[in-house]
């Protein structure tokens, strides 16, 4: 056991997505096996329920989190995809009821399709449940509609989608929840009368360890690159930031400095990264967008941070997205919009530049400010470095785990 204060004796957690067995331990391409490994430090025993696949090929995701002997790993099969996910519902409540010999509390992040089933098995099962909240799923849902075409397979998703939120709402009231943001946190508090059953926090994927080495630009000379990271889909707002490439460019050119590069990091489903693909063609600039897939978390990843000169995060809607935890330990200035959680973490014109969103010529004029303005950029780089820390993953952690304790 770890020498740091033990926040619970025993604490379960249910996450469908999918993870990866290898030499080093359970990984994944999100934040989640970090994490974990920084529970264990606060938990007795860690009681895990999770998709698991065995591969021999490293999957690099934030961290390996090792199992100990106290804690116990509950494998599910591949629930990927409505169909999986569905088919594995047997083998989930098998899990839950070995599960609940063990232990009562549990922390759920799992699917919308899937709440209007596990929610209702969780109470009969009489878990004390803590539901956790990523993002504004209605404001996902608009913004995929605004961007796909409206075929009948859609509607019918869209549908079971929103019967689905009925039910999570249902719950809502009821449960404990955690939610990433202020503007997620205040639109749980509309619905639950007790407010201590609500506890805001900021997603973070870095640890306390990695930043002193990562934190090291100032002495560093970098081409202009703005770097977006994360999904390529319609509520992350791609299609705005190539909408304003050609006036940042414009911009550059008056000022007689050089256009930046765009690097798009990230992966898009449904179609998404061909249609911006096209928009990209209209546009004519596709010299200047670089569409860099989906890049592991480590050194990949922290290299493209590194080389760039400020991250944009365009999004529609959004948590507290950890891609700006991660830009600001990089000491990147940052270009977001003014949605979801995400003033939390960045406060305008003092560690980043905050604009509307769906606003194309507000993000032009704001990503060429930075690029002109180098003291600006300097200032807000050093302000991002020093805040970094107190957002690591480890304090995040301790303070979601400090909420779970006291209402156990």
């Amino acid at each position: 056991m770890s020498d740091e204060a033990v926040l619970l004796k025993e604490l379960a957690l249910l996450r469908l997505e999918t993870h990866f067995v290898t030499g080093e331990g359970i990984v994944a391409q999100s934040s989640f096996p970090s994490w974990l490994q920084a529970a264990s430090r606060h938990v007795g025993s860690l009681h895990v329920v999770l998709p698991l696949l065995r591969t021999s090929r490293h999957q690099s995701g934030s961290a390996a989190f090792v199992p100990r002997v106290s804690d116990r790993v509950y494998r599910l099969p591949d629930c990927r995809g409505y169909v999986r996910a569905f088919l594995a519902l047997p083998v989930v409540l098998w899990r839950l009821l070995q599960l609940r010999r063990h232990v009562s509390t549990i922390v759920v992040r799992v699917p919308e399709h899937l709440n209007a089933v596990l929610l209702p098995l969780l109470w009969v099962l009489r878990f004390n449940v803590v539901i956790w909240l990523v993002a504004d799923r209605e404001e996902i849902r608009a913004a995929e509609q605004s961007r796909r075409k409206p075929t009948l397979l859609l509607r019918l998703a869209f549908g079971f989608a929103a019967a689905t939120g009925h039910v999570e709402r249902f719950f809502l009231k009821r449960a404990r929840v955690v939610a990433n943001g202020s503007a997620l946190a205040d639109k749980v508090s509309r619905l639950c009368a007790d407010q201590t059953r609500i506890c805001k926090v900021v997603s973070s994927s870095l640890r306390a360890s990695d930043m002193p080495d990562i934190a090291q630009r100032e002495s560093r000379e970098f081409p202009p690159t703005v770097l977006y990271v994360g999904r390529l889909s319609a509520e992350k707002g791609v299609g705005d930031l190539l909408d304003a490439v050609p006036a940042i460019k414009r911009r550059c050119r008056e000022a007689r400095i050089a256009a930046p590069r765009f690097r798009l990091v990230g992966w898009g489903g449904h179609g998404e990264e061909e249609r911006l693909r096209g928009q990209v063609d209209a546009l004519r600039i596709a010299e200047d967008v670089e569409f860099c897939g989906r890049m592991s978390f480590g050194a990949e990843l922290f290299s493209a941070y590194q080389s760039a000169s400020l991250c944009v995060l365009p999004s529609w809607s959004e948590g507290t997205p950890r891609v700006l935890v991660e830009a600001m330990a990089f000491g990147l200035p940052v270009v977001a919009t003014d949605v979801g959680g995400i003033p939390d973490v960045i406060v305008d014109g003092e560690n980043g530049l905050l604009v509307p969103p769906r606003n194309a010529d507000a993000l032009a004029v704001a990503v060429g400010e930075l690029l002109m303005n180098g003291a600006l950029a300097t200032r807000m780089s050093r302000e991002n470095l020093s805040r970094a820390r107190e957002l690591s993953v480890e304090n995040v952690c301790r303070r979601l785990l400090a909420f779970v304790a006291q209402t156990a």
